[in-house]
């Protein structure tokens, strides 16, 4: 029963906000991510072509930093996913969904760009 209940408030909230500016808040987060990777001198995009760039699961490549990139974000509250399989350990993955806030991606791009 909470379950529900909760996942009613979640809905509510969602109707609140409409679907067009979850959509736009999700392009945003997405895009500052992104520029945050490619503007990076040790990360990078691992779907390098513009449009085949997913706005809700972004896949950063990080090479022989992984842990080293995963640890320093650890230490701001943000806890990325890992790669699949044999590129689980040069990769790190971030959600983007309705549910992440825009401060919190903020945070996400001004630790990446915090990594040295």
């Amino acid at each position: 029963m909470l379950g529900i209940y909760l996942l009613s408030k979640i809905v509510e909230d969602f109707l609140r906000r409409g679907v067009n500016s979850l959509r736009r808040e999700t392009e945003y987060k997405a895009a500052i991510l992104y520029q945050a990777l490619e503007n990076h001198s040790i990360l990078s995009s691992f779907v390098k072509e513009k449009n085949s760039q997913s706005k809700t699961v972004i896949v950063a490549d990080c090479g022989e930093h992984t842990a080293r990139v995963a640890s320093h974000l650890e230490k701001s509250g943000i806890q990325p996913g890992d790669g699949y399989g044999q590129l689980k350990g040069s990769q790190l993955r971030f959600a983007n969904f309705p549910a992440h806030s825009r401060e919190q991606y903020e945070l996400l791009v001004d630790s990446i760009a915090n990594l040295e």
